[in-house]
């Protein structure tokens, strides 16, 4: 599901790695931007340590709902 994101981002020059929970962290250390992608489901537990070694200041998250899931349950601080 993610691999055209994934292979978009690569092509355009940015650093992608995959983290815990099978969620994909991508940085431009050029813009100094990050990008999470990632499953609700699958969301790491402690994703703000994981991505602190990072260095980067801004950071966006484009999170995959399953049906039946809706934005309440992203109203949790886990990230």
């Amino acid at each position: 599901m993610l691999e055209p994101f994934i292979d978009s981002l690569r092509r355009s020059g940015w650093n992608v790695r995959m983290l815990t929970g099978n969620w994909v962290c991508a940085t431009d250390d050029l813009l100094r931007r990050g990008l999470l992608l990632g499953l609700v489901q699958e969301l790491p537990p402690d994703l703000t340590s994981e991505i602190r070694e990072f260095n980067i200041p801004t950071w966006d998250a484009i999170v995959f709902c399953p049906g039946g899931v809706d934005s309440s349950h992203l109203k949790n601080d886990r990230l």
